[in-house]
């Protein structure tokens, strides 16, 4: 029997036609272990892996999947995106593992629709993804509508979903606030470890749903598995967020019986959410118990102190963290500025100033202070009365912001230097700052007199050219500009032609009409304010009151004209929704004309809202036997009696209804009320 000749291995194969390319002390390092096809993968120097390549192309290797697999990796490694991509599809079979690198060499030259457009071309080639491939293919997700079409690919085709692919997942959809999608996720993935539930919690941290995640770290518990540090961190960022007080004290117990009070950052965690709570003495108290203080430590009971306005603890915080050797931070700093803002407190403002801006940060010596610190000196020297100080701060910024402007020019319009303030919103458009809404606010407010009537015509232009003329609080300081400018024609023109009137454009038109035209505009406004829904604000509503009183009195005593019953309702209205309802019924006995049911509807609705049972019971008594048949009184009175706590009376009321044959038809509008 003649004996079969003997196959070199692959590896023989190549290592034989590498002595030509690779050096000997090279070669015998290749030659070892498989090292030769290794090394093709993980090389770095792309003229040697290109040999290499060649090597196995003369040798008729190039037929090898497990070789062009490692030639994919190696050209994807050495960022030659377009041969690692023509090595993949000259191949005649591909599998996980080619689509694997491929899609990996994607991701990292930043190709991601790519990646996932190969992603879906493997599965539509029958090949199925593993742990390493979906773990290359999740950062390609860089939007929702991704992220929504790799959640069906996986969970919707019966992949199963190993532990760190589910993960994985959570946090990406998470990172998109897709709450449902990670849930789906959570739920699909089998042998859920702490780290998932852990993920899954601080998903609905982020999306701010606390019960959600106080759920959930419930359920954890009960399952038996362990919650960590992280776990606690997750959870009292979520009880932190919506002021949860008597969950975020349970889960402090928690921390303590599972023996993790010790934790620096679980305690800090625990300082901000006593602190989100106003639960000031659980804050003082646990900084005082606290062993071991650090920088988030002093920043967590600095900025508790400063929130709550306690301006001596926050400067006694701040020089307690000096004695014991601490530095303070940015956050710190920035706290300790929002305090000192008062006049009183304006050298300790200044000596905190120099602090920050000489050896207590690590700073760059080009740019003592960043901006948004710089932005608060301003506000700080402003507030304190300092306008030059706050210029200075200005000034010395090597780059502003469109805040840095914005608070320079508040400072000025504040310390009525309207001029200068102009002057700078000049300088900021020079050196080619973009205005945006609150800067085009204070010009408008700088804008005050009638002699800046043309600047302000120019601003409202350039209102028009960059589209803020439809911000509803932009239009309000342009009404108050021509209101302040004297032209109240220009005002009433603007105010018509809002995109949208909130309380604050009824109050600045109302106050430039009433003065001048007196109570009709006033009604005529407030019939108005009522069709759009808007309601007035207790000051407006007493100058309505006001100026409709003496517009309704002078019809009659000075011109003998006799107002009509609506305008006596308008009136009734006013003062029932002010709560004036004595007033409101005398000024129906004193009316020059008879009241309506309307006009008893309106006192009864009052009586209502303000829960005056006597005074609703006689105003629907008129309305019974004036108009019979209608419901609603029936409805109101039921209202006020069940406000007042009397609920027979309420029922009582439904019953007389229905026994007179009445009830609402569908469409009224106290339909809901029943």
């Amino acid at each position: 029997m003649v004996p079969k000749p003997e196959v070199p291995s692959i590896r023989e194969l190549l290592a034989k036609e590498l002595r030509c390319v690779v050096p000997q002390e090279k070669l015998k390092v290749l030659i070892d272990d498989k090292a030769v096809l290794r090394w093709c993968a993980v090389s770095n120097s792309l003229s040697d892996g290109q040999s290499v390549h060649d090597h196995i192309t003369k040798t008729g290797l190039s037929w090898c999947g497990f070789l062009q697999n490692l030639l994919v990796q190696m050209y994807g490694n050495c960022g030659e995106l377009e041969t690692a991509f023509c090595v993949f599809a000259g191949m005649h079979k591909r599998d996980v593992f080619s689509f694997s690198f491929m899609i990996k060499t994607y991701v990292q030259q930043g190709h991601g629709s790519f990646a996932l457009e190969l992603f879906d071309q493997m599965q539509q080639e029958g090949i199925l993804p593993d742990r390493v491939l979906l773990m290359n293919v999740l950062p390609a997700c860089t939007n929702t509508a991704e992220s929504d079409k790799l959640l069906v690919r996986l969970v919707g085709s019966d992949n199963e979903l190993d532990l760190l692919v589910g993960t994985s997942l959570v946090k990406l959809f998470g990172k998109y606030g897709q709450v449902e999608c990670a849930r789906e996720v959570f739920n699909s993935t089998v042998d859920k470890d702490t780290v998932l539930w852990t993920a899954m919690i601080a998903v609905y941290a982020q999306k701010k749903l606390t019960k959600n995640a106080l759920i959930l770290f419930s359920e954890m518990s009960l399952t038996g598995i362990d919650p960590d540090d992280v776990t606690f961190l997750s959870v009292l960022s979520a009880c932190a967020s919506q002021g949860y007080l008597i969950d975020g004290m349970s889960v402090h117990a928690f921390i303590v019986d599972t023996g993790l009070e010790s934790s620096t950052s679980l305690m800090n965690a625990l300082l901000n959410l006593y602190s989100k709570c106003n639960a000031l003495s659980e804050v003082h108290h646990l900084f005082r118990s606290m062993d071991e203080l650090e920088a988030a430590s002093w920043t967590a009971i600095i900025a508790a102190y400063a929130h709550h306005g306690l301006i001596t603890h926050t400067i006694q915080a701040f020089d307690q963290m000096h004695q014991e050797g601490a530095l303070g931070n940015k956050l710190i700093y920035m706290s300790v500025f929002g305090v000192c803002d008062i006049p009183q407190l304006l050298r300790v403002g200044a000596t905190m100033h120099a602090r920050a801006a000489s050896f207590d940060l690590p700073l760059d010596a080009t740019s003592p202070l960043d901006v948004v610190m710089c932005n608060a000196l301003i506000t700080m020297y402003g507030k304190c009365g300092s306008v030059n100080q706050a210029f200075k701060v200005l000034q010395d910024m090597p780059e502003k912001d469109v805040i840095s402007w914005n608070s320079i020019i508040q400072v000025f319009t504040n310390h009525e230097h309207d001029k200068e303030a102009l002057q700078i919103y000049k300088q900021m458009l020079n050196e080619g700052t973009l205005p945006d809404a609150i800067s085009f606010v204070q010009v408008l407010e700088a804008l005050s007199s009638p002699s800046a009537m043309k600047e302000g015509k120019q601003t409202h232009v350039s209102l028009l050219s960059v589209g803020l003329v439809c911000n509803v609080v932009v239009a309000t300081s342009l009404l108050n500009m021509y209101k302040n400018c004297g032209s109240l024609k220009r005002a009433s023109l603007l105010f018509h032609e809002m995109c949208e009137r909130d309380i604050v454009a009824w109050n600045a038109f109302i106050e430039a009409n009433t003065d001048n035209s007196g109570g009709k505009v006033a009604l005529q406004m407030y019939e108005q304010m009522q069709q759009e829904a808007v309601l007035p604000e207790q000051p407006t509503h007493a100058g309505l009151i006001r100026e409709a009183s003496k517009f309704l009195t002078s019809m009659e005593e000075d011109y003998a004209l006799k107002p009509d019953v609506e305008h006596h309702n308008c009136m009734i209205d006013l003062l029932g929704r002010a709560g004036c309802l004595e007033e409101a019924e005398n000024w129906m006995k004193k009316m020059s004309v008879e009241p309506t049911s309307v006009s008893w509807l309106i006192l009864l609705n009052a009586c209502k809202q303000y829960v005056d049972v006597e005074r609703g019971e006689d105003a629907a008594e008129h309305i019974f036997r004036m108009d019979p048949e209608d419901v609603t009184p029936y409805v109101l009175l039921s209202n006020l009696y069940a406000g007042a706590g009397m609920e027979e009376d309420a029922a009582g009321t439904i019953r007389r209804m229905l026994d007179k044959g009445l009830k609402l038809q569908p469409g009224h509008p106290l339909l809901k009320a029943c």
